[in-house]
């Protein structure tokens, strides 16, 4: 070999060597009886993998699945779980249009469902509308108490008590996270638990359906948030259907010092169920727990049964804000103690909604008006920026020319450590 020809050789070896390996797929399948390789759906694996590949994509089919821990390194590249459908599944090699038939139904009885331990998991239902249908099902068939769908801990230590959770995200640092287009519900204590100074954290146009056992002695509240830094909570155009329980609490409750900076505005909270039952409304402070710097902006609540459905603080809170919300047809009328509030419609049934016995909660006339704010406030969960036609109504929901419906819930899940 020549000297040109050799140097020739070592640069496109070098070349070579520099472009990074192609990300693969895998495919799972609880039905197969092939060589369980998963390199297509005649092998495909019947359950997701102990360890996973970085940059990988995970096809689930319809079936129904088990238990998983999480926890391959993080090297800050995505692994990739979906819903496999029609129009999505990776190779064609021994597909069938029913392995996409249905939900891929993930359940437990007891213990930890999904643990999910280092950062970097995008996972994807693909589909999904109204309350069910999504792709990917997260099912907790367990009636204990202690029990959220979501339980994101910063850090854990043996020490910790540690009871059965259905979906525990459990990362060194679990601080900038979002939750988009997910469906929660059948959680026996809680949807969702913030713990231990969870920081930066978006929750939006998500689904939660259904938490508490519906007997007396279950105490549920529905997203607990433990905090004693700014966490910079955002809760924002989601809907809270049912909790179910004579002794659940609140929608939303932050406990102990419970952070500063929560933002919760543009949702709905409504009762399909006539066991709905909350002590204390929407969201609250209770016991001696406190924050501050505290937002509660145009939200719907709607049919709630509770003894007080609106808004509580502690006397150690300062400056909650409830401004621009609506309550209907609620057992009783909402009051507001330790916190100030305006421009709510309080219970008077004088706001038309599209369709309140179907859950649409888009508004038929303008409101009364409201309080003008400031950007992010003044969009609503369609995207139509507030005031523009000369009236900021009032609720979840601007008035629009054309009646929007409301929009598709739950596809995924998506943890940015």
């Amino acid at each position: 070999m020549t000297f040109r020809k050799a140097l020739v050789a070592l640069a496109a070896a070098l070349f070579l060597g520099s472009i990074p390996a192609m990300a693969a797929s895998h495919y799972i399948y609880a039905g197969a009886t092939g060589s369980a390789t998963g390199a297509d759906w005649t092998n495909a694996w019947t359950d997701l993998p102990s360890s996973f590949v970085r940059g990988d994509t995970y096809y689930v089919a319809t079936g129904t699945y088990g238990a998983h821990v999480f926890n391959t390194p993080d090297n800050g590249t995505y692994v990739y779980i979906k819903a496999a459908t029609t129009a999505d599944h990776g190779t064609s090699t021994g597909w069938s249009d029913t392995y996409a038939s249905g939900q891929a139904v993930f359940q437990a009885t007891s213990g930890i469902l999904w643990n999910i331990q280092t950062g970097h998991w995008d996972i994807d239902g693909a589909v999904g509308s109204g309350a069910g249908g999504q792709g990917l099902k997260l099912y907790d068939t367990s009636t204990n108490e202690n029990e959220p769908i979501i339980y994101v801990i910063n850090g854990y230590s043996a020490g910790n008590s540690n009871p059965s959770r259905m979906f525990m995200v459990n990362a060194t640092s679990t601080n900038n996270l979002t939750f988009q287009y997910d469906y929660f519900h059948e959680s026996g204590k809680t949807w969702m638990t913030l713990n231990q100074n969870n920081t930066n954290v978006l929750i939006e146009r998500c689904y939660f359906r259904n938490v508490g056992s519906g007997d007396s002695t279950m105490h549920s509240d529905g997203i607990s948030v433990y905090a004693t830094t700014n966490i910079n909570l955002t809760i924002r155009y989601n809907v809270f259907e049912n909790m179910l329980g004579t002794a659940n609490t609140t929608y939303i409750e932050p406990q102990g010092a419970g952070g500063s900076g929560i933002y919760v505005y543009g949702n709905v909270f409504f009762a399909s169920s006539s066991q709905e039952f909350t002590s204390q409304g929407i969201f609250s402070y209770t016991s001696s727990d406190y924050g501050s710097g505290i937002r509660i902006y145009n939200n719907t609540a709607y049919g709630l049964h509770s003894y007080n459905p609106g808004v509580s603080g502690t006397s150690s809170c300062t400056d909650v804000l409830v401004t621009n919300n609506v309550w209907q047809g609620c057992s009783t009328a909402p009051s507001f103690p330790n916190v100030t509030a305006s421009a709510n419609i309080v219970n008077t049934g004088i706001v038309s909604f599209v369709s309140a016995a179907l859950g649409n909660f888009h508004l038929l006339t303008d409101t009364s008006a409201g309080t003008t704010l400031a950007s992010p406030y003044n969009v609503d969960p369609d995207g139509t920026t507030r005031g523009v036609s000369g009236t900021w109504d009032i609720g979840a929901y601007q008035l629009a020319t054309a009646i929007a419906t409301p929009p598709t819930t739950p596809t995924g899940f998506h943890v940015i450590p």
